[in-house]
């Protein structure tokens, strides 16, 4: 060793007097003469025990969260996967049926096989919801720079161009620098949702965004006309396939919300809902995302 040279630090565990294991890290520092040799050598210990433990305890969470969301996206996939197939067989045998009987089916025959021809479709919504549902929760992505204007036109083209809803933009940000498939994910969702829940009085969706670039956040809102959510359902259409209209009623897989909120949590923002029917007509979802 040398003037100047770091000496390693050592970490180990040791047994006190009195039989207690401590963890400890010992710093070393050295003394040279005139002629750079070293003369004395000084030591500190230091108990991190209780540093030491919340470590290995963070270690063990981390692994235990990456198995967990491994076993997640696996049963999401295998679940998905082995329902999809018997679910077409289904599907393609009330279709058969259908056609088989076309000509001497009763009205309430007809009826029933169409209202099971919707529980199949609906069936392979929640199923395919629930597999988008694992992997945008256990993935990471990388952060795009996206033209924020035209990707709600893109959501729209495929969501509402055919309805007769006015579709209006308040965007004070031009471009946003976030985890391109989740952040669309969740505008997606939000605008769905208005679509999918509304009613023959619905007129108009509303997005608009802004930066808070003090805080360096992103806030979305997106807000419609519609009939609204009774406060005392603010909470339920957040939770996994939960849905305020009847399943027979309305497409949809009943994750939407929940998928938003899981989502929008697990990259730092918060989501809220403003919503009172008894006062006036229409929902509010904002969130917040973090400006990368």
């Amino acid at each position: 060793m040398k003037p100047g040279d770091r000496f390693p630090k050592f970490t180990y565990p040791i047994v006190t007097a009195s039989g207690e294991e401590k963890w400890v890290q010992v710093f070393l520092e050295g003394k040279f003469d005139i002629g750079n040799q070293m003369t004395e050598l000084f030591g500190v210990v230091m108990d991190i025990s209780d540093n030491y433990k919340r470590t290995i305890a963070i270690q063990k969470l981390n692994t235990e969260l990456t198995r967990s969301n491994a076993e997640l996206e696996r049963f999401a996939y295998v679940a998905s996967h082995d329902l999809k197939a018997p679910l077409r067989a289904i599907k393609n045998l009330s279709s058969w049926i259908e056609e088989d009987i076309e000509e001497i089916a009763s009205d309430d025959t007809k009826s029933h096989l169409s209202l099971l021809g919707s529980r199949i479709e609906r069936m392979e919504g929640m199923l395919e919801g629930l597999l988008q549902y694992a992997r945008v929760s256990t993935r990471s992505f990388e952060t795009t720079t996206l033209n924020l204007e035209k990707e709600l036109d893109d959501i729209w083209s495929l969501l509402g161009a055919d309805k007769h809803i006015d579709f209006i933009k308040h965007l004070d940000v031009d471009q946003v620098s976030v985890p391109n498939t989740p952040f669309l994910l969740v505008l997606n969702n939000l605008i769905s949702n208005s679509i999918k829940h509304g009613d023959n009085e619905l007129t108009k969706i509303e997005v608009s965004a802004a930066i808070d670039e003090e805080n360096n956040y992103y806030h979305i809102e997106v807000s419609d006309d519609g009939p609204g959510i009774p406060t005392r359902f603010h909470d339920k259409v957040f939770e996994l396939f939960q849905s305020l209209k009847p399943k027979d009623e309305i497409e949809g897989s009943g994750l939407g919300l929940s998928m938003v909120q899981r989502v929008v949590e697990q990259y730092k923002g918060s989501v809220e809902l403003d919503s009172n029917p008894d006062i006036t007509r229409g929902t509010t979802v904002r969130f917040s995302w973090p400006c990368n």
